[in-house]
């Protein structure tokens, strides 16, 4: 009986392999890596697909952590990734809606709770 719709939880025993098992194991490149991540950052709203944002971070942060990219890099995605998130989330929308005098600003615990939200 679900009356209260709650959500189930379940523990999962499953070893992910590295980001340099993957590309060891495919024809994908670091390079492409870039390249679709920075399609998805381009055409996808990351304010309405919090999942994405944090698929991208943990493809990023992996690389990123694996000397398979530099920090100049990484830095420049969660930029971009930050930004899309900003711009495409729905906390300012609501920031704008209680306060008309907007002079408030977006805190990184916000966005990060945005983000995995």
């Amino acid at each position: 009986n679900d009356d209260l719709q709650s959500v189930a939880c379940y523990e999962m025993n499953v070893t992910f392999p590295s980001i340099r098992e993957i590309l060891n194991g495919s024809n994908t490149t670091v390079d492409k890596l870039w390249r679709d991540i920075d399609a998805l950052l381009d055409t996808v709203s990351l304010g309405q697909n919090n999942d994405v944002g944090v698929a991208i971070y943990s493809v990023v942060d992996e690389l990123y952590k694996s000397d398979l990219t530099d920090r100049k890099r990484s830095a420049q995605g969660v930029q971009k990734l930050v930004d899309n998130l900003v711009a495409t989330s729905r906390l300012l929308d609501s920031l704008n809606e209680t306060n008309t005098n907007l002079t408030d600003t977006v805190s990184a615990a916000e966005i990060i709770s945005e983000l995995t939200t």
